[in-house]
């Protein structure tokens, strides 16, 4: 059915919202206060036709903007792309009865994202490595992105080589990718070069081939194939966060920019300076930890034994830092309980999605009076913040981090005290 609509607002997910009398109808890159000619179909909408275009409309970055499906935000001005996110924070505070003043976004600049993750599958015409189209199994193979490193869009761009027309990414991929399979290929930029780290076949002939082109031209500093080395072996990569050179297993989580990074834990960590001892719960690798370090004793809990022997190795060569304590915990069944967080006077947690609701119900049990919180999902991090205030904890400051730029997503990084 084809309806001429106007947009009221837009959704969580960045879509313009338009109010009908059969519900809202969700359309993908449409800005509020635009008339807009589309096709519905059970609430879901696709532009024929701008009647009416909002002056918050811009030309996007990226040629493949509306095709690709990374990108939800790319045709709104940066001012009111950054308001946008803002609400989203004022919402989820809202919702749980939280009254506190949110600060513009610290948003990232293009060109720092450094690390992606594509997908690719074997196709008529080759090997298609990129991104979804938006809600869609089809892979668009971009020939530029402007979030990516540029180190890691140069892989990424295609370029003559032999008969072929790819990138080097695609060239991997072509050597790995199974018949009727969609495969995952993670790349990382760190200090020594890029690390991947993909699904896909690595025995026999090709095997050989990925070897053969990884000592040729040498594009990736490490190749991982399920788990797999099929590179030379030269350890864990390192990456440069906060003064200290961070191991980074294979597998293991890493904030997507070193920008947003530096701002969550330089949001956070002066919080907890008069801390004499600290436990960064959900620490990961240790981008939080090793910072806590320089003032405090650390108990350092994860679920990945992985991120702790990498958190381990990195304190055992870092000078000037006090005792780290690691603990292997799921937190989500086990958190640390008010008993043990006795001598514990300063906290950070740095959840994934789900948030910590079992993890701050034993916080406002325990005698510990600070807690800086990092979060990727404003929704949770409302709910959580709502425990530890009915605890008598009060949030002290909040400050958004748009890293993942041009998407609907926003991290946070807040403080509490009692």
């Amino acid at each position: 059915m084809i309806k001429t609509m106007t947009i009221d607002h837009l959704g969580r997910e960045g879509d313009g919202v338009a109010r009908t009398e059969d519900g809202p109808v969700f359309i993908p890159y449409t800005l509020p206060g635009e008339t807009v000619r589309a096709y519905v179909d059970k609430g879901r909408g696709e532009i024929i036709e701008i009647l009416e275009t909002s002056p918050d409309r811009i030309e996007p970055a990226c040629r493949h903007f509306g095709t690709c499906g990374g990108c939800a935000l790319q045709h709104m001005k940066p001012d009111s792309y950054l308001a946008w996110k803002r609400e989203q924070v004022e919402n989820a505070l809202r919702k749980n009865g939280i009254s506190f003043p949110v600060p513009e976004p610290i948003a990232v600049a293009p060109g720092t994202r450094r690390r992606a993750a594509f997908s690719f599958k074997a196709a008529k015409d080759g090997v298609h490595l990129g991104f979804h189209a938006r809600k869609s199994d089809e892979i668009i193979s971009p020939e530029e992105c402007p979030i990516l490193h540029p180190a890691l869009e140069q892989q990424l761009v295609p370029r003559k080589t032999g008969k072929n027309t790819m990138g080097n990414l695609a060239r991997l991929a072509a050597l790995a990718v199974r018949a009727k399979r969609e495969e995952r290929m993670v790349a990382t930029v760190g200090q020594n070069g890029i690390t991947i780290e993909a699904t896909g076949r690595a025995s026999g002939n090709n095997r050989h081939q990925l070897e053969e082109m990884w000592a040729a031209t040498a594009p990736f500093w490490k190749v991982m194939l399920n788990d797999e080395l099929a590179s030379m072996d030269q350890g864990d990569d390192v990456v440069e966060s906060g003064g200290f050179e961070l191991s980074v297993p294979s597998g293991a989580f890493l904030q997507a920019t070193s920008e947003a990074e530096a701002a969550l834990v330089n949001h956070a960590i002066p919080f907890l300076k008069d801390c004499k001892s600290c436990a960064d719960l959900f620490c990961g690798i240790g981008t939080f930890t090793l910072p806590m370090a320089r003032f405090a004793t650390v108990l350092a809990v994860e679920t990945e034994q992985v991120a702790l022997d990498a958190l381990n190795k990195t304190a055992s060569r870092t000078k000037k830092i006090k005792k780290i304590k690691t603990l292997r915990r799921d937190l989500f069944k086990h958190p640390i309980s008010h008993m043990e967080l006795k001598k514990i006077d300063g906290v950070l947690f740095d959840p994934p999605r789900a948030g910590a609701s079992a993890q701050c119900e034993q916080l406002v049990k325990s005698g510990v009076g600070r807690i800086a919180a990092i979060s990727c999902n404003p929704v949770s991090f409302a709910r959580d913040a709502r425990i530890l205030i009915d605890g008598g904890f009060e949030m002290k400051s909040l400050q958004p981090v748009d890293q993942f730029l041009w998407s609907p997503h926003i991290e946070l990084a807040a403080t509490f005290e009692r």
